[in-house]
């Protein structure tokens, strides 16, 4: 059994399943599947400890799996997640790794295209608002030319709204849905980008320049995954309160100038398959046959990847056995994310 995220269901309701599966069929597996960043750890370990969620992880499963990197954020550090138990598996990248141009200023057009993934709610009307406002500052002059993907789940009511507001703005133009993410123009184009996951995973696989705005509220994840990635240079961080048209251009045309800019050199293998190393078949506690979680996973250490990269390298033969779907894994550089025992 696979749970997504929240151990014990958003209200406790998982609690009984999970117990009465343990005591009722003792040979099934049941896996934990976190994101690599929940929140802060001090407000993780505070809630889990009061729902007794923590005590419930170390009885109930048999394996935690976390899609992220250790060098990252040590998850099983910061949450106190059964170390025996714990394995990274990487970023989940895009599906196909699309061949960029290197990054250019000033050849061609003049124009840059910027991707801008809005999010919902406040998110979305400041960053709308932000790119309307900095076009209208600018006029026909403006070297930007943006596209506001809004998003298929956004609420029908507040995509009209910014579909109104941002109507007639000459050099924006405003879409539900994209079936392609990386810019029209490629490397050139900067992304001002939602900070969640699945979006920072697109930028680890494709984008050459980024700006993330994350959210704080009512968590801290996408702060705190954000700012981990841009102390390595994958991207910029904006936060949300200094968010206007100013700030917006500032942060637009430094990122044009000296980057971040990631070279096809650092772009990651996406082509890497793993199994997770317990397997999903049937199993016995207390043994979830897995390898006891090292100081550094590997992922983006140095040493344990063969080479200088800051990233890790490429990994020998990944580990096979059990029924479990592989997944497809990124590193925000160079190499593949998950070198042997991570």
């Amino acid at each position: 059994m696979m749970v997504d995220n929240v151990p014990l269901g958003m209200k406790g309701e998982l609690r009984p399943a999970l117990r009465h599966l343990r005591r009722k069929y003792p040979h099934s597996r049941i896996h934990l599947n976190l994101r690599d960043i929940l929140d802060d750890a001090q407000t993780i370990r505070s809630s889990w400890r009061q729902t007794g969620t923590d005590l419930e992880i170390d009885e109930l499963f048999d394996a935690i799996n976390v899609f992220g990197c250790r060098e990252i954020y040590d998850s099983q550090a910061e949450y106190g997640l059964p170390a025996e138990r714990t394995q990274f598996l990487g970023y989940i990248g895009p599906r196909t790794q699309t061949a960029l141009p290197e990054p250019a200023v000033g050849e061609g057009s003049d124009v840059h295209t910027v991707l801008v993934t809005v999010g919902g709610g406040g998110t979305a009307r400041r960053s709308s608002t932000a790119s309307r406002g900095l076009q209208g500052e600018l006029g026909a002059a403006s070297p930007f030319h943006f596209i506001v993907v809004t998003g298929p789940l956004m609420d029908t009511a507040l995509r009209h709204g910014l579909t109104a507001q941002l109507a007639g703005q000459p050099g924006v133009e405003v879409h539900e849905y994209l079936p392609r993410f990386a810019c029209p123009d490629g490397a050139r184009g900067p992304r001002a980008l939602h900070g969640r996951l699945q979006h920072l995973c697109e930028v680890m696989g494709h984008a050459r320049r980024s700006i993330v705005v994350p959210r704080q509220y009512p968590r801290r994840e996408q702060l705190i995954r954000a700012e981990a990635l841009a102390a390595r240079a994958v991207l910029r961080v904006l936060p949300m309160d200094r968010l206007d048209p100013g700030s917006l251009r500032d942060m637009l045309e430094r990122s044009l100038v000296d980057g971040p800019a990631i070279t096809d050199a650092d772009l990651p293998s996406l082509g890497w398959h793993r199994r997770p190393a317990t397997p999903v078949a049937h199993g016995t506690r207390p043994s979830p046959a897995l390898p006891r979680a090292r100081p550094g996973c590997g992922c983006c250490h140095p040493a344990a990847a063969g080479h200088g990269a800051p990233w890790g390298g490429r990994g020998a033969t990944p580990a096979r056995g059990g029924r479990a779907a592989s997944a497809r894994l990124a590193s925000p550089l160079k190499g593949s994310c998950l070198p042997p025992g991570c």
